[in-house]
């Protein structure tokens, strides 16, 4: 028998502490630091796990990074007006270590893209083989049962199919080379 947690709003005091203390304090503590009960922390803990996602973390890391290389044109116009140069040592050594952090993060995103593109592409692939096998499977033994094929005849249909299917792979792969 399960039992149902009734939906509670809990006080922004509440939601700040069990965020920080997650990783490093047990759920009971959290529940004795914030005045709620096990149940309602677990609630409030798994909300905000559930809020956390690839995209959320993608914009965060996008806004930063515009926001760095807003910094670092300053510092690069700052550098470009300053006279001072005791001044120019610095500030061209922030405007380039921000750029640089930048490059890395861009470089770093679109490597990961890269491999999170090709593993779609992969399962997308095992997919559509499963389906293809599924659908030939059904069609297969309601034809057979149709037509009253014979052992023989079921695998004639099966290499047929089997053929086709290669010589089809094979146009796709020299029309993607």
């Amino acid at each position: 028998m399960t039992k149902e947690i009734e939906k509670f709003e809990p006080s922004d005091r509440a939601v700040r502490l069990i965020r920080r203390g997650m990783k490093t304090k047990s759920v009971r503590d959290l529940a004795s630091d914030t005045g709620l009960t096990v149940e309602q922390v677990i609630q409030v803990r798994n909300e905000a796990l559930d809020s956390v996602d690839a995209l959320t973390n993608q914009q965060l890391i996008e806004a930063l990074l515009v926001d760095l290389m807003e910094l670092a044109e300053m510092a690069r116009e700052e550098f470009l007006v300053t006279s001072d140069a005791r001044s120019k040592g610095p500030l061209i050594t922030a405007a380039m270590g921000g750029i640089k952090i930048v490059l890395d993060q861009v470089r770093k995103i679109a490597a990961d893209s890269d491999g999170e593109v090709t593993a779609l592409n992969s399962l997308r692939m095992r997919e559509l083989g499963l389906l293809v096998e599924t659908a030939w499977i059904r069609t297969l033994g309601e034809l057979a049962d149709e037509h009253e094929w014979s052992t023989e005849q079921r695998q004639s249909a099966t290499d047929t199919f089997s053929r086709n299917m290669q010589t089809a792979a094979q146009e796709m792969d020299q029309r993607n080379e």
